[in-house]
């Protein structure tokens, strides 16, 4: 039996933006092994995923499983009615995953729907009205997964100094002269991409404002640049020198990254805490936005550590404010710290225009060799 679908975009319905999927899928893919769970027809992940030829992997902490295939990717959470394939949220009428007798069981809905977008060769088999419409609808995905806005966030600004060194220098100066070098390169190297910023004087921005900034301006990758110092009650404060590059996790990988979060996050107004939907989108995009800053940041680093005259202190996770509020704008983001201010070394650096410019070439180059990348695994054009 075959099953007619409908997909709309509802702008005003719970998830702005989301896909909305009603009525029945059309779709090749059968199955008999049916259950009846609710009134709702659900069939075993386990078939599922063997039906298509794919492995599935399934958190206990987040509660939802991960599937790869043919370079998708898909989230789903248990008892929830939104799921994630690439970076594409679908709101479904029914919950797309749930638990019965010891196995995980997908609605049947929302499994002949991924199969669709994970077939290559369906269109072959539908109407041509039918293949129109899934062309369109392809074209709609790439475009939502096409990186096309490149946020800067000079860290710090205006009333907001940043970290002070003893010879009375500004962290804020610093970023801010890097964020307009790293502008101008982008601009250069990637003339088809908008780049934008949070700040470009020595104003206020309030932290909690940054984020925002970035997605009301669209950005679909964000870059915090930020200068490094440690707490002088350190017998060793001069001492610290080096690049680190951040990427968000709730662990941070050291007491030294956690406690330099904390510093960052220190000028927060409001408070950290999320809204149920920001819950619900913090969980679905987690694994798939860290995935793709790592990758990223990767990029960056190595770009760094292989033209900057610093040691390399590697790449660090930690729990920045602005990077846990990219993960729910499900941005690919980095934060940047490209020296110690304290560290007289690092900061004779800092003030010379060419160490400037030397840092925003390698970044730029960092950027353009993850777009490529990124590019080549979504076959965007």
């Amino acid at each position: 039996m075959k099953y007619k679908f409908s997909i709309i975009i509802l702008f005003c319905f719970i998830f702005s933006g989301a896909w909305v999927i009603t009525g029945t899928v059309v779709s090749g893919l059968e199955f008999n092994n049916k259950v009846n769970i609710d009134s709702n027809e659900y069939v075993a992940i386990s078939s599922f995923s063997t039906e298509i030829g794919a492995s599935y992997q399934y958190d206990p902490i987040l509660k939802k499983i991960s599937i790869n295939y043919n370079n998708h990717y898909f989230v789903i959470m248990l008892d929830k009615r939104v799921f994630i394939i690439d970076r594409e949220e679908i709101i479904s009428g029914e919950e797309c995953l749930r638990y019965n007798d010891g196995q995980f069981y997908i609605n049947v809905d929302t499994a002949k729907y991924i199969y669709d977008i994970f077939t290559a060769d369906l269109q072959k088999q539908t109407k041509v009205e039918e293949s129109s419409a899934v062309e369109k609808k392809e074209q709609r995905t790439n475009s939502k997964l096409k990186i096309n806005t490149i946020c800067l966030d000079a860290g710090h600004g205006g009333d907001d100094p940043g970290a002070i060194n003893p010879a009375g220098y500004c962290e804020k100066y610093f970023t801010l002269k890097v964020a307009l070098a790293l502008k101008n390169e982008l601009l250069q190297v990637l003339p088809s991409i908008n780049i934008v910023t949070t700040r470009e004087d020595d104003i206020t921005v309030p932290l909690e404002k940054r984020p925002q900034i970035a997605s009301a301006k669209g950005a679909n990758l964000y870059v915090s640049i930020h200068a490094n110092s440690t707490k002088r009650g350190n017998k060793k404060w001069q001492d610290a020198s080096g690049i680190e590059s951040y990427i968000f996790s709730l662990e941070a990988t050291d007491a030294e990254a956690e406690a330099l979060a904390e510093l960052e996050n220190a000028s927060l107004e409001t408070t950290e805490e999320l809204t149920q939907r920001e819950l619900v989108l913090f969980d679905l995009r987690l694994n798939g936005n860290t995935r793709e800053s790592n990758i990223l940041v990767n990029y960056i680093h190595n770009e760094l550590i292989s033209v900057i005259p610093l040691p390399d202190r590697g790449i660090k996770r930690a729990r920045f404010y602005v990077l846990k509020k990219m993960v729910i704008y499900d941005t690919p983001s980095v934060l940047l710290e490209l020296g110690f201010l304290c560290n007289k070394t690092d900061y004779k650096l800092m003030l010379d225009d060419s160490f400037i410019e030397l840092n925003a070439q390698a970044i730029a180059k960092g950027i353009k060799k993850y777009l490529d990348d990124y590019n080549q695994r979504y076959n965007i054009e």
